[in-house]
C-alpha cells in the first residue's frame, strides 16, 4: 500500500512569540489531531532544529510542516474542506502574503513511512519549482495516481470526494473512436450508416465552404440524410481519418479533430477538416456538435 507525502513551506508574518502566531499554532495543533484521530494522516514529522536549505524570498518567519496520509482522496478532503478550510481562509492573519512565485507546498507519493525525510521533501520540492507537476512531485491540482497517471480531485455537488482517472476515461474514449472508424469502413461498402449514426437529438453540424462565407447550419435529421445520400454517392470508396489528435475538456467531454479522406481507385476525392465534439449520455459517447471544412 502506498502512502501520499506532502511538504508545506510559508512565513509568519510576526516572530514565533507573537499572539498572532501562536494562535496560528493553537489552530493546527487542533486542526491536525481531527486528522491524525479521523485516521487519515499517519505521520507528522516534527520541524524542529529544522532549517531552510536556502532563505529564498520573503522576510517572515519559516514554518515548515511534512506529513504523511492513508491517500490522496483523504488529503484533499482535508486540505479543502472542514476545520483547515477554515484555516486557509484566515491565513492573511497570520502569514505572509502569498508573492505568486512559488508554491508552497509539494505532494508525493511513498511506499514506506520510514523513507519519508525532510532532505526528501527538499529534494521534491525544488524538483517541483523547476518541473512542475510530474509523477515524481505534484500539487493537488494537477495529481497523480500511485502508478503515475495523471487523475483528477474533483468534489461532487454533493460534497463527495472522488478521484478520477482521466488515463483511463482517455483509452476508452479512445477505443470507442478507433471501433467508430471501423464502422465507418463498414458503413462505405455496404451502405447502410445507421452503426455511425451516433448523434444527440440536440446535435447539429456546422459546415464552412471558403473564404468568409458564414458557416452553414444542419440539424440532427438533416445530417443524417445528407450522410446517407453521401455514402451511396461514394458507394465503393474508402472515408480515411488522417492526423487525428483526441482531447479531454473533462471527464464527460471529448473534442477529435481529424483530416476526413474520401478515397476512390486511390485518388483522393475529397478532403475535409472535421472537428467532432463528443459527450457522454446515459453511460454512453454521442457526437453533440461537430465542424466540418473543406481542404482545398
Amino acid at each position: 500500500m502506498a502512502f501520499v507525502s506532502i511538504y508545506t513551506v510559508g512565513r509568519l508574518a510576526h516572530p514565533y512569540d507573537h499572539p498572532a502566531s501562536r494562535e496560528f499554532y493553537d489552530v493546527g495543533f487542533r486542526v491536525m489531531r481531527q486528522a491524525y484521530v479521523a485516521g487519515h494522516l499517519i505521520e507528522e514529522f516534527s520541524s524542529g532544529g529544522v532549517s531552510l536549505p536556502e532563505e529564498g524570498d520573503g522576510s517572515g518567519y519559516p514554518v515548515l510542516t511534512l506529513t504523511v496520509w492513508n491517500s490522496l482522496q483523504s488529503l484533499y478532503r482535508f486540505t479543502y474542506a472542514g476545520k483547515h478550510s477554515q484555516a486557509l481562509r484566515n491565513r492573511n492573519k497570520w502569514m505572509e502574503p502569498d508573492d505568486g512565485k512559488h508554491s508552497s507546498y509539494v505532494v508525493w507519493w511513498t511506499e514506506k513511512v520510514k523513507d519519508v525525510s525532510w532532505e526528501e521533501a527538499f529534494t521534491r520540492y525544488h524538483y517541483y519549482l523547476e518541473h512542475q507537476a510530474t509523477p515524481f512531485a505534484f500539487d493537488l491540482k494537477k495529481a497523480f495516481d500511485e502508478s503515475g497517471k495523471l487523475c483528477i480531485l474533483k468534489k461532487n455537488r454533493k460534497k463527495v470526494f472522488y478521484m478520477l482517472n482521466l488515463q483511463t476515461r482517455y483509452n476508452a474514449f479512445t477505443k470507442m473512436h478507433d471501433d467508430f472508424i471501423k464502422d465507418w469502413s463498414h458503413a462505405m461498402s455496404s451502405g447502410d450508416t445507421s452503426s455511425v449514426e451516433r448523434m444527440a437529438e440536440d446535435y447539429y453540424v456546422a459546415f464552412f465552404n471558403s473564404g468568409n462565407d458564414k458557416p452553414i447550419f444542419f440539424n440532427k435529421l438533416e445530417a443524417m440524410d445528407g450522410m446517407k445520400q453521401s455514402v451511396s454517392h461514394f458507394s465503393g470508396a474508402e472515408k480515411r481519418f488522417e492526423n487525428r489528435v483526441i482531447r479531454l475538456r473533462n471527464s464527460e467531454n471529448a473534442v477529435v479533430f481529424y483530416e476526413q479522406l474520401i478515397v476512390k481507385e486511390e485518388e483522393v476525392v475529397a478532403r475535409l477538416f472535421t472537428i467532432e465534439n463528443w459527450r457522454i449520455m446515459n453511460g454512453k459517447w454521442m457526437v453533440i456538435r461537430e465542424i466540418e471544412e473543406p481542404i482545398k
